[in-house]
């Protein structure tokens, strides 16, 4: 666990508290895709709006009408945030959680967020480690699949993520996401003319996925280089890494700035992740779909 940021004190313990710690609360904020469990609930005071792929009345059917759903503000239509929403700078602080790896083009959405937020705002991102998830066995995403989703104006998951999402999906011990405290036997879930279906369908429909793959180290070395780069003004604030207890990590972004981060400590951190992947020696149980 370490963080980035030179106003960085102590960590929090809680989950909630390390997703906004560097957000001043009483501003505006936007929740992008929080479904049926909001981390900003307005019940809790929380000055938000929110995004999301289906309406208020759609989600709750979707979801048997849980009562931590909230009143959408924007449902998601295909056009970019800043488009839908229709105004720069609004907010203070935008939250995303288990989002940014479902996105066609992860360039276009961090533009947006950066274009979302004022000068002080801050982006707390959420974001599934692929070691400890079903995305086990698939290669982590870098800058150059990023560059060419976005200089191709990439609007849906394309037909080979969607093949490779099934062909690599795992389950762990029966979970889909799992610890290195309990990690068991893998079993593989989908079979080959199932992932040859999806992949079939993607070519004009949209298929959900994750679209990217990330360990910590991954994830903050594309940050870099898009910054470096000139594809985004953002920088990273905070880092909180993936913990025994859980399966994802969590960024804060910043505008205006420049990151603190080195990119010889980001690839000895993503070698080292690598390195001890590889020392567990998988094991394989039952397919699930033979």
């Amino acid at each position: 666990m370490n963080a980035s940021d030179e106003s960085y004190l102590s960590p929090p313990r809680d989950r909630k508290g390390r997703v906004f710690w560097l957000i001043d609360k009483a501003g505006l904020g936007l929740e992008i895709g929080p479904s049926y469990s909001p981390l900003a609930p307005r019940a809790e005071g929380f000055n938000v709006e929110i995004v999301d792929h289906l309406g208020t009345e759609e989600l709750r059917k979707k979801y048997n009408y849980n009562p931590r759903i909230e009143d959408v503000d924007y449902v998601f239509d295909g056009r970019s945030l800043v488009d839908l929403i229709g105004s720069e700078g609004r907010y203070k602080w935008i939250i995303a959680s288990h989002v940014i790896e479902h996105v066609p083009d992860v360039i276009a959405f961090l533009r947006d967020c950066e274009r979302l937020i004022d000068g002080d705002g801050v982006i707390s991102l959420i974001v599934p480690d692929k070691r400890f998830c079903f995305d086990h066995f698939r290669p982590h995403s870098d800058v150059s699949v990023a560059i060419d989703a976005h200089l191709a104006g990439r609007r849906m998951p394309s037909p080979g993520v969607v093949a490779a999402g099934l062909l690599y999906n795992v389950f762990n011990g029966g979970k889909h996401s799992f610890t290195d405290e309990d990690r068991k036997e893998f079993q593989l879930r989908f079979n080959a003319d199932q992932a040859r279906r999806s992949m079939e369908a993607a070519k004009t429909l949209y298929k959900d996925c994750h679209v990217w793959c990330f360990t910590p180290a991954s994830f903050r070395l594309l940050i870099l280089d898009l910054q470096v780069l000139g594809f985004i003004g953002l920088h990273e604030a905070a880092y909180f890494s993936t913990d025994a207890k859980n399966s994802e990590f969590i960024v804060s972004l910043r505008k205006n700035g420049k990151s603190k981060t080195k990119r010889e400590e980001l690839l000895l951190d993503l070698e080292g992740e690598i390195a001890a992947g590889s020392a567990h020696v998988p094991i394989f149980a039952e397919h699930l779909n033979p």
